[in-house]
Parts: structure tokens; C-alpha cells; sequence
């Protein structure tokens, strides 16, 4: 006895159905992709720096592998550190030992109330800083 063979009919949007479910698999598999390389992506920082050769003060942006001293953008020597500003006597200075556990104090007046350097002073600002490290 041959058994017959009942053919099945596929709807006409199974193809469509397939075609969909592929694309958004491969979209899904596409966003993971980019969601990962962003998460890996290293986070930047910008900070104020100062030359502790030159004194010249710049913004420089940067990943948290990269590590002090930096190079200074206007003589080349690698001498850059960030920039602290002393709130009592306003002299800006470097901070030449980041990641010691020694206290930050002002070079000039030995005071402890210091903080970093938010913006890039004016020039006439790094001038005078200059001529007061002598």
C-alpha cells in the first residue's frame, strides 16, 4: 500500500515572515555589536594643564590610561601636569607628583586651599605666573 503524500501549502507572507525574522535578527545582532564597542570605548577627560618648563597653560583632552607628565603643546617637553590655583593668593602652579598622597599646597604662600584650574586664564595671567616663579 503507497501512502500518499499530502503537500502543504504555504501561505504567501511565510517568505515575508522569514525575511523579517532574519533581518531582525541580524539588526539585533548589529545594535549589540555597537552597544559593545561603545561600552569600550575609554571615557575622555579634559583638563587644565601646566608646563612645568615653560609654564605655558593649555586644555588638553585625554583617556584615564594616558598618565602625567604630558607633553607640552608649545615647547614639546614632556612637563605637563594639571594646573592648581591657589584660592588665597592666586598663583597657579602644577602639581608635579599627581597620584602621590602628599598634601597639595600653594609653592607660594604654603597654603592647602588649592583647587584645580577650571578654564585657561587669559595670557597676560600666564605671563604674570611665569615671572613669579622667577
Amino acid at each position: 500500500m503507497v501512502q500518499e503524500r499530502q503537500e502543504t501549502k504555504l501561505s504567501p507572507y511565510t517568505g515575508l515572515a522569514l525575511v523579517l525574522i532574519i533581518l531582525m535578527i541580524g539588526g539585533s545582532s548589529y545594535g549589540i555589536y555597537r552597544l559593545v564597542k561603545i561600552i569600550r570605548k575609554p571615557a575622555k577627560y579634559t583638563d587644565i594643564l601646566m608646563c612645568d618648563h615653560c609654564g605655558h597653560i593649555f586644555e588638553k583632552e585625554h583617556t584615564a590610561e594616558e598618565r602625567y607628565p604630558f607633553t607640552c603643546e608649545k615647547c614639546g617637553e614632556k612637563q605637563a601636569y594639571m594646573a592648581f590655583i591657589c584660592t588665597k593668593c592666586g598663583r597657579i602652579f602644577p602639581h608635579v607628583h599627581p597620584g602621590s598622597d602628599e598634601r597639595i599646597e600653594c609653592p607660594n604662600c604654603f597654603s592647602p586651599d588649592v583647587k584645580p584650574l577650571l578654564y585657561v586664564p587669559p595670557k597676560e595671567t600666564e605671563t604674570e605666573s611665569m615671572s613669579e616663579q622667577g
